[in-house]
């Protein structure tokens, strides 16, 4: 009898823990944002878009308060983002077969798109100065594993608008001045009576 109970149990418990958890978290360039989505081993799809700034009191003040900001994503914007960017080729941004252009171009005080994946391993890859197209005025990169990242990029800003997303986010905030780090810069934005 007891092997009858015994193996259910067993069973049950390899389906439990060998299902994968998939994470996609990319924290993009110019702009303090990350969007993190999740599937959990039913399947479930989630995610949110996190901004990150800090107050200062003055613009001549030190920093003060630390704030962040997480805006939930729809069920169906999640998995339409989610199914976007592994179709797009999320999981394979590594060496192109054609070799690279430029590939040794260096960026003075550069900000990176930084691309974590977190499935079967952990795969964490930096671009720097990669930005959507509608924010770098339409130039395309012509570095074959940087116009991949490029493309990863493009996918999200079409579907939730960082830009515009990020200037709701500072015109829903009381007077002040709100700053976050771009690269080797401190952006600081102050926000006035409407």
């Amino acid at each position: 009898m007891k092997n009858y109970i015994l193996f259910p149990l067993f069973y049950l418990s390899i389906n439990l823990f060998s299902q994968n958890i998939t994470e996609y978290k990319i924290s993009f360039c110019g702009k303090p944002q990350t969007l993190q989505l999740n599937q959990n081993n039913n399947g479930k799809i989630t995610g949110y878009l996190e901004t990150k700034l800090w107050i200062k009191k003055t613009l001549k003040s030190r920093r003060s308060k630390d704030l962040t900001f997480k805006k939930e994503l729809s069920k169906t914007q999640a998995e339409k983002l989610f199914y976007k960017l592994k179709n797009g080729g999320i999981d394979s941004l590594s060496g192109c077969e054609n070799g690279n252009k430029n590939e040794k171009t260096a960026f003075l005080d550069a900000d990176y798109l930084v691309i974590d994946i977190k499935n079967d391993k952990t795969d964490h890859k930096e671009f720097p100065e990669v930005y959507p197209l509608s924010q770098n005025g339409g130039k395309v990169e012509e570095n074959c594993v940087r116009n991949k990242a490029q493309k990863i990029v493009n996918l999200i800003d079409e579907e939730i608008h960082l830009k515009n997303q990020f200037a709701e986010l500072i015109k829903g905030q009381k007077i002040g001045v709100y700053c976050y780090g771009s690269g080797n810069s401190i952006l600081c934005i102050k926000k006035k009576k409407q």
